[in-house]
C-alpha cells in the first residue's frame, strides 16, 4: 500500500518534532532518499557559492586596484605635478618664508612641517628646498611643547639648510623661571645643536636669562663669519649663581662677536640687571651701522659702558638708546664726558628712549650729518633742560635736521612749556617735520600758541603733526 505523500509533508512542514513519529518502513525509505538528494543538492550549492565567493573576492581586488589607477592617474594630470621643482621650491619659500625680511615667528616651523605632512612627492620637494630651512624661530611661552621631547629635529632641520646662512631666533624669557629642569636641559641640548653650525649664522636674536647664553659665551672670536644681526635681551636672575655678575665673572672676556666682518647691527635689552652684559661682552663697535641698547626702569648699573662704548662708533648711522633708571653716579658720569663729548661723525638717526637722562645725553655729544631726532618720556621738570641740551648740541653739531619727533608728558602748567618747546623748534630752522605727542590736558593750546607766535624762522610748507594726544 502506497505512502499517503500528504502525511510525509505534514512531518516536513512542521519547525520542529515534539511527539513520537511512526513511519512506515517505505515512509523511511522515501525520507531517506529525500534526504540524499537534499544532500547532494546542498554540496552542489556549496560548491557554487565558493565560486561566487571567490569571484567577488577577485572582482573587489580588481575594483581596488581600478580605483588605486584612477588616483594615480589624477594624480599624472594634476597640473602640479607639472611644476619644474625649482618653481614649486618657489612656492615653498613663499608660504613659509616672513615677508618683507619680518622676524619669523612659530608659524615658520608649523607651516613647513604641514607641507611636508601632504604627500611623498611634496616632503622631497621641500627636503630638496633649503630656505625653508635657513630660519627657526622657537619661543617657548607660545610652544612650550616644542621641549616637551626629543629636540634632534633641530639638528635635522638645520641639516636642510645645505650651508644656506641661518637666522636663529630663540625666545625663552618669559616663562624660565616657571618651567621644569627638564625642558631647561632640552633648550641647552637645541642651543648645542644650534651652535654647532655657527659658520652659518647670519642672524642672532636672543632673549633668555643668563644661564642660557654660557654656551655661545663659551665660543671662540671668529666662529661666525657671515653674522651680520645680534639681538640679545638678557633678563637678570634673583639666584647669584645664576646673575649676569656671575655669568661676567666667569667668562670676563667674551669674544665670540669679534672676528665678524659682517656685523653692522646690533641691538641689546638689559632687563632688571645689576650689571651690565656689555662689561663681559666684547664688541666690534667700530663696524656696527645700526646700534639698540636700551635697559629698564628696573635695571640698577652704571651707565659707563653704554658711553664709553659710543665713543669708538665711528661708523654708527643709527642709534636708539635708553639708559638705567636708578644710579647713582649719572650727574659726575655725564658731567665728565661733556669736557670730551662724544663724537658721531657718521650718525643720522637717533631715538632717546628715556628722558630721564635724555637732556644730560644730549649735552655728552655731538652729531654733524644728524638728520632724525625723537626724544622720548620727557616730562615738563626737564624740557627747559631739553632746551640747553638741544641749543648745545646744535652749536657744537650744526646739524642740518629734518624731523623731530617729541614724546612728551605735560599737566596743567602750559605757558612755559609751550614756549620752550617753540624754542626748540627754532632751534632747527631746517625741519621739515615735526611731531609731538603728549599725555596731557591742554595740549592744543601749544598748538594755537605755536601758530599765533610771532616765529620768523618757520619756512613756507613747514608743518606740525599732532599724533598719539591723550588728553585726561
Amino acid at each position: 500500500m502506497p505512502v499517503p505523500p500528504d502525511r510525509i509533508a505534514s512531518y516536513l512542514l512542521r519547525s520542529r518534532i515534539e511527539g513520537p513519529v511512526c513511519l512506515e518502513a517505505e515512509e523511511i525509505v522515501l525520507l531517506r532518499a529525500r534526504r540524499s538528494a537534499a544532500e547532494s543538492e546542498a554540496a552542489s550549492l556549496s560548491d557554487h557559492s565558493g565560486a561566487l565567493e571567490d569571484a567577488y573576492e577577485k572582482s573587489l581586488r580588481r575594483e581596488d586596484d581600478k580605483l588605486s589607477e584612477i588616483v594615480l592617474i589624477q594624480n599624472i594630470l594634476s597640473p602640479i605635478r607639472r611644476l619644474p621643482l625649482e618653481i614649486l621650491s618657489q612656492i615653498f619659500e613663499h608660504v613659509c618664508l616672513p615677508k618683507y625680511h619680518e622676524r619669523p615667528d612659530e608659524d615658520v616651523i608649523n607651516t613647513t612641517f604641514a607641507l611636508c605632512q601632504v604627500c611623498i612627492a611634496w616632503r622631497m620637494a621641500a627636503y630638496t628646498t633649503p630656505a625653508i630651512w635657513s630660519q627657526i624661530c622657537i619661543e617657548l611661552d607660545k610652544k612650550p611643547e616644542t621641549f616637551s621631547g626629543n629636540v634632534t629635529w633641530v639638528k635635522e632641520w638645520l641639516t636642510r639648510s645645505q650651508g644656506l646662512p641661518l637666522d636663529i631666533y630663540l625666545f625663552l624669557i618669559d616663562v624660565w623661571d616657571v618651567v621644569t629642569q627638564d625642558v631647561k636641559d632640552r633648550v641647552n641640548e637645541c642651543l648645542d645643536f644650534i651652535l654647532n653650525f655657527h659658520s652659518q649664522i647670519r642672524t642672532l636674536d636672543l632673549s633668555g636669562y643668563p644661564p642660557f647664553f654660557i654656551p655661545l659665551f663659551r665660543l671662540p672670536r671668529a666662529s661666525m663669519p657671515l653674522l651680520e644681526s645680534v639681538s640679545i635681551r638678557v633678563t637678570d636672575y634673583d639666584n647669584d649663581d645664576d646673575s649676569i655678575e656671575n655669568l661676567i665673572q666667569q667668562h670676563p672676556f667674551v669674544e665670540v662677536l669679534l672676528g665678524a666682518p659682517r656685523l653692522q647691527t646690533l641691538k641689546i635689552q638689559e632687563c632688571e640687571c645689576q650689571m651690565s652684559i656689555l662689561q663681559g661682552l666684547a664688541l666690534p663697535v667700530e663696524q656696527l651701522t645700526s646700534l639698540e641698547i636700551r635697559a629698564d626702569k628696573k635695571s640698577v648699573f652704571d651707565p659707563i659702558a653704554y658711553l664709553n662704548m659710543l665713543r669708538q662708533c665711528t661708523n654708527l648711522r643709527s642709534l636708539k638708546i635708553g639708559f638705567p633708571r636708578r644710579t647713582t653716579r649719572h650727574l659726575s658720569l655725564f658731567g665728565s664726558h661733556n669736557s670730551f663729548p662724544i663724537l658721531l661723525p657718521s650718525l643720522k638717526s637717533l631715538d632717546i628712549l628715556d628722558g630721564y637722562y635724555g637732556g644730560e645725553f644730549l649735552s655728552c655729544f655731538s652729531a654733524p650729518l644728524l638728520k632724525d631726532l625723537t626724544l622720548r618720556m620727557f616730562g615738563e621738570a626737564n624740557i627747559s633742560d631739553l632746551l640747553t641740551a638741544l641749543s648745545g648740541l646744535q652749536s657744537r653739531s650744526m646739524t642740518i635736521l629734518s624731523s623731530l619727533a617729541l614724546q612728551v608728558i605735560l599737566n596743567l602748567n602750559m605757558n612755559s612749556v609751550s614756549r620752550n618747546l617753540v624754542a626748540i623748534l627754532a632751534i632747527f630752522p631746517t625741519l621739515d617735520e615735526f611731531r609731538l605727542s603728549a599725555i596731557s590736558i591742554g595740549i592744543p593750546f601749544f598748538f594755537q600758541n605755536l601758530q599765533s607766535s610771532s616765529w620768523s624762522l618757520q619756512p613756507s610748507g613747514w608743518t606740525v603733526v599732532e599724533t598719539s594726544i591723550l588728553r585726561i
